[in-house]
């Protein structure tokens, strides 16, 4: 990963992008925890970046507002998702399996996408965090569930944009 990275640097320079990638919670052995996304951005330099995803850490098995103090100084934007989490078994977890939406965790459990405040990710804590940290790059709003996609991602931006006028 850190060598393709590297390999588009100088091109991402020349044409003003600044590159950064996120963790993904269901590539935990590749990416899945603070401690492997500063590694990576250590093998390319100062320059290449982060996205903090608030729902991804716990998948990975990371609680998401220490995560965030640890990758701060790189973050150039943050994602908001939220999942209901449920409790995996064996026969659960067959069922779920594969099912577009639902995610296993490091811990066995499953993530189901929920709308933004009605999932069980801490979304106020990271908000209030983010503001100690005077964050004022891009916000955007994920929804990776199993229901109307632009419907759940409407609600859900008005419940983040209700969040961020509250923090003001």
């Amino acid at each position: 990963i850190s060598e393709g990275l590297r390999d588009c640097m100088a091109d991402a320079s020349r044409l003003g992008i600044t590159l950064n990638m996120e963790n993904l919670g269901s590539e935990t052995t590749l990416y899945g925890s603070s401690e492997d996304l500063l590694t990576i951005c250590d093998s390319i330099g100062p320059e290449f970046k982060l996205t903090y995803d608030v729902g991804n850490w716990v998948i990975a098995g990371e609680d998401a507002l220490q995560a965030l103090d640890k990758i701060a100084p790189r973050v150039v934007h943050v994602h908001f998702k939220d999942w209901h989490i449920l409790l995996g078994n064996g026969a659960m977890n067959e069922t779920l399996s594969g099912v577009e939406g639902c995610y296993e965790g490091v811990d066995g459990r499953y993530y189901d996408g929920a709308v933004l405040g009605e999932g069980e990710i801490d979304l106020k804590g990271a908000v209030k965090r983010l503001g100690e940290l005077n964050y004022d790059g891009c916000i955007s709003v994920e929804y990776e569930g199993r229901k109307d996609p632009r419907e759940m991602v409407r609600r859900g931006t008005e419940y983040l944009q209700s969040l961020l006028e509250g923090s003001l």
